[in-house]
């Protein structure tokens, strides 16, 4: 689920400074992963978006609302994100927490943005995931059960720890625990809830070498509706004054930032064996 781009300043403006993958991601909450290859042809997300369109049918169009934050504790450092709520407000059980977390290791023990994050079950949470107040985005979450049970083989996000399914838009990484809680105080205390409608969920890929950030080629609209695939061969149907359709081409972020940090290289057979997923996920999301 992409946000659409008249809420995205705000978000940005935390995540061109910590999130590491700001360069490769537009803001997004990951649905499905592993997902399939993006071939050239376009084929295969021509097809796949026809099946995900049949499975979001009855799925209709929800208001969503990024009011309150919270973060995963990772081995190394600590993810802080957006939580995507009902609209029914900030509750007091909420406002009297203040701050939001779940605990956890992500595989490669450093929060990778390019991988899902492992979350632990959350005592104290309510289905399908913490932060418990406000509650998740009902339809959020219909959508993604959907989509799961067209594509059980994409099933990580549900099943990576008791927690199930967490709804969730990085926007940086902290040193650790204790940063990213006053992190979370800080940013909640000059939020203003953003909220916009959600009518489409959207496939992406970036090339299979990593090179340029990923890219909207299909939007698959909730409720029923023909998907809209941009990069199949022959497709001459386009509609530019889409958001969806412009390039991801974030404004520079400032120096220091932590997306222009090089990514620390691994030794030589380092996570060996997971390379199919690593690259579906590369290739398409």
């Amino acid at each position: 689920m992409i946000p659409p781009r008249a809420v995205w300043e705000a978000v940005q403006e935390v995540r061109c400074v910590r999130d590491k993958s700001y360069l490769r991601w537009m803001p997004h909450v990951n649905l499905l992963y592993p997902f399939l290859e993006d071939d050239p042809s376009g084929e295969t997300f021509a097809d796949a978006a026809a099946i995900a369109a049949d499975a979001l049918k009855e799925t209709a169009p929800f208001r969503c609302s990024l009011s309150a934050f919270a973060f995963f504790q990772h081995a190394r450092s600590a993810t802080v994100w957006l939580h995507p709520a009902e609209c029914a407000g900030v509750d007091e059980e909420w406002a009297r927490l203040n701050t939001g977390s779940a605990s956890g290791d992500a595989r490669d023990g450093d929060g990778n943005e390019d991988e899902p994050c492992d979350v632990a079950s959350n005592s104290n949470a309510l289905e399908p995931g913490p932060p418990a107040c406000p509650p998740a985005s009902r339809g959020l979450v219909k959508a993604q059960r959907n989509l799961e049970a067209a594509f059980p083989f994409a099933d990580h996000l549900s099943t990576i720890s008791q927690a199930g399914f967490v709804p969730h838009v990085s926007v940086g990484q902290w040193p650790d625990a204790v940063s990213a809680s006053a992190a979370v105080a800080n940013l909640h205390a000059s939020w203003s809830p953003l909220e916009f409608d959600v009518d489409a969920v959207f496939l992406i890929s970036r090339p299979s070498d990593g090179s340029g950030p990923f890219q909207v080629k299909a939007r698959v609209p909730l409720g029923g509706g023909e998907p809209e695939v941009f990069n199949k061969e022959g497709d001459a149907t386009r509609r530019d004054a889409e958001w969806y359709r412009e390039p991801y081409a974030p404004r520079a972020p400032p120096l220091g930032a932590r997306c222009l940090v090089p990514k620390p290289k691994r030794g030589r057979g380092a996570r060996r064996g997971r390379g199919s997923a690593k690259k579906d996920k590369d290739e398409g999301a």
